[in-house]
């Protein structure tokens, strides 16, 4: 698996685990009126930092752009291309939409550094309560545009056993069709979940399993 398609691959699978994270924590959440204090309204203005990843990053410094996203642009327009259509929001009388570029970018950014909601606010110039309802929409419209691709699973005999002779060579293990490994992903459970997602190191989370083949591709 090339960086491109390891990059997709590991954006599809963690926005399972938010998007069903925050399905869950949105639960109990009470409905907040709009902010619209002066400093927020200016995001519309282009004073805000998803603004100049595209306006001046990508042009002036790509290796700035990789770092703040953790991918390339040419994989984020890959991405972008698969989920545009689903993350595409109409203009109102109001005001202008999010771009899906934007859209797309706060949730990578969000992804990459697991910044709260409330501290993104400031430097996207976006209300906490709009990037809780963003975030998890782009995660499962990821999720719902790469699996078959990215997430594929073997479905024929010679599939399997082409993955198993991989492990044999490359790894010494026989009879082997899958390396398996998990992660805790912390997040803050509704009320009504107790004890559920409590776990052993005194913290809430959601396990995320990932199953790599011989040449650690997910």
């Amino acid at each position: 698996m090339d960086s491109n398609k390891a990059a997709i691959a590991a954006i599809a699978v963690i926005s399972i685990m938010l998007a069903a994270a925050e399905v869950m924590r949105r639960q109990g959440r009470r409905r907040r009126s709009a902010w619209t204090r002066p400093w927020i309204r200016r995001r519309e203005e282009g004073r805000g930092v998803l603004d100049m990843v595209h306006r001046e990053l990508a042009s002036e410094d790509r290796d700035a752009f990789k770092n703040f996203l953790r991918m390339t642009e040419e994989q984020f327009f890959e991405i972008l291309s698969m989920v545009r259509d689903d993350i595409q929001k109409q203009d109102t009388g109001m005001r202008e939409s999010m771009s899906p570029e934007k859209r797309l970018s706060l949730t990578l950014r969000f992804l990459a550094t697991g910044e709260t909601y409330r501290s993104m606010i400031y430097s996207t110039r976006i209300h906490h309560g709009t990037i809780g309802g963003i975030i998890p929409e782009v995660c499962e419209s990821n999720y719902r545009n790469l699996k078959g691709k990215y997430l594929k699973v073997p479905q024929t005999r010679k599939e399997w056993e082409d993955i198993a002779n991989e492990f044999e060579t490359i790894r010494n293990f026989l009879m082997c069709v899958g390396a398996i490994d998990g992660k805790h992903i912390a997040f803050s459970p509704p009320a009504s979940a107790g004890s559920h997602y409590f776990n052993c190191k005194g913290s809430h989370s959601i396990v995320l399993l990932a199953v790599a083949d011989a040449n650690s591709s997910s």
